[in-house]
């Protein structure tokens, strides 16, 4: 039964009831000869990858945007497609779609992008001239470029995330232990002996791994410092790029070391990063978007204001009033959103009222209605357990679509009033899609 309507608004920028995920915006630093930091603006993506003169953004409706170079066709994602993973290289992309296959564009100068017919896998990674996916089984396939090796895993070996560097291969093993195959120019296949990580990272020549308390361990190519992890820290995220390294830290910020030509390390100030990922001289992050005022209706017809990012103001139908504006602002047409209301728990004997603060409604997982106390018959349950399947409207044993269609034919009448208001209105469709489903024996 789903019990969260609108009440995750009330907690958090980046999480809502009406499915808006940990989405962000696409911010980016570092070398831009070719426009690979030129963000879009206000487009939200859920992943952003980075290849050696462009960037790849992936949107919440799985298709991908590109910008940067074009010359090899990277930042023409071919249409039609709806994609879950990205991962950039350095002149070519792969994709991995809903259903578990893979789709590459860019340059086949090596056969990167011809992809093993009929193979599905759960995550994919785009070196130079070589392509990596990681099948349910934790078989690693690889094609393209293998003049090193990169493309030879290890026979019998089974690995839980991978990842691809310039001509070398790394692969995770279940049990923490990194391996790695293909070229060891540089020491780039020199794990440290004896470590065991959580998830690894690579690009062009170096590696690190993130041990299970965030301790960086790098090793490969420090010939520009960016195997110099600051000492002391811990990090959730890493990001390789060609001569610098990045680290994202619980809080989300980030710190940057190596070569700081073409400002890869300029970190932006100020931004909360999510995500983070490196390039050539680049590094793009998927990053909190800006807040501001929204006036959106909850549960028992109230508007009011919570600060969302505008994407998250739009889910909720909401009016947004710009980036940094605030609920207390003299032109926001709303109320700020009261700090307690009735809240309908779900128990054993059915829904019950409890008058709570919206944080310990969201912490009880029930539904809640700002400014409005239990009593009022605008709430959808009594204070003392109310009938949990009180959507059967046709009496056969279950919420479904034809209740569904009670309320709609009964709009603006009292022939689907279910909260008693002597109104068919949003609050009785709220409860029909609450209840969806079997009624309780």
């Amino acid at each position: 039964m789903r019990k969260c309507l609108l009440t995750a608004a009330v907690l958090s920028s980046v999480s809502i009831c009406a499915g808006v995920e940990a989405d962000g915006i696409a911010v980016c630093w570092g070398w831009n000869a070719n426009g690979e930091c030129n963000t879009p603006s206000g487009v939200i993506f859920k992943q952003v990858s980075a290849g050696q003169f462009f960037t790849a953004g992936l949107r919440p409706d799985g298709s991908v945007l590109c910008w940067g170079w074009n010359g090899w066709g990277t930042s023409n994602p071919p249409s039609g497609h709806v994609f879950t993973q990205i991962s950039a290289g350095e002149r070519h992309v792969v994709g991995l779609r809903a259903d578990g296959t893979a789709v590459c564009w860019g340059t086949n100068s090596h056969g990167q992008l011809n992809v093993p017919a009929g193979e599905t896998f759960v995550q994919v990674a785009a070196g130079y001239t070589h392509t990596m996916g990681l099948r349910a089984d934790g078989i690693v396939l690889c094609w393209g470029n293998n003049i090193d090796g990169e493309c030879t895993p290890p026979s019998g070996e089974t690995f839980v995330q991978i990842a691809a560097g310039a001509y070398h291969s790394i692969g995770l093993r279940a049990d923490g232990m990194a391996l790695c195959w293909g070229s060891n120019f540089l020491d780039a296949c020199d794990v440290p002996a004896g470590e065991t990580f959580d998830s690894i990272w690579s690009d062009n020549w170096h590696s690190y791994g993130l041990r299970a308390d965030g301790t960086p361990v790098p090793w490969g190519s420090n010939g520009d410092g960016q195997c110099n992890t600051p000492p002391g820290e811990t990090f959730v995220q890493m990001a390789t790029s060609h001569y610098h390294s990045c680290g994202l830290r619980s809080d989300g910020s980030v710190a940057a070391w190596g070569y700081g030509g073409g400002g890869g390390l300029n970190v932006p100030a100020g931004v909360v990063f999510l995500t983070i990922d490196g390039g050539g001289q680049h590094t793009a992050g998927l990053a909190v978007p800006p807040s501001g005022a929204c006036c959106a209706e909850f549960p028992g017809g109230g508007l009011y204001c919570v600060e969302l990012a505008n994407h998250e103001c739009e889910a909720q139908l909401g009016t947004w009033y710009g980036p940094g504006s605030v609920c207390a602002d003299s032109g926001v047409g709303c109320d700020p959103l009261p700090e307690e209301g009735g809240c309908c728990i779900e128990d054993p004997d059915g829904w019950m009222c409890v008058d709570l603060l919206a944080v310990e409604c969201e912490e009880a997982e029930g539904i809640w209605y700002p400014g409005l106390f239990c009593g009022d018959p605008a709430i959808g349950c009594s204070s003392g357990g109310g009938d949990p399947c009180s959507g059967d409207l046709n009496g056969d044993g279950s919420v479904s679509i034809e209740d569904l269609l009670v309320v709609i034919g009964g709009w603006g009448t009292p022939d689907g009033d279910i909260d008693g208001d002597g109104d068919t209105n949003v609050t009785d469709l709220l409860i029909v899609i609450d209840e969806f489903g079997e009624c309780p024996v």
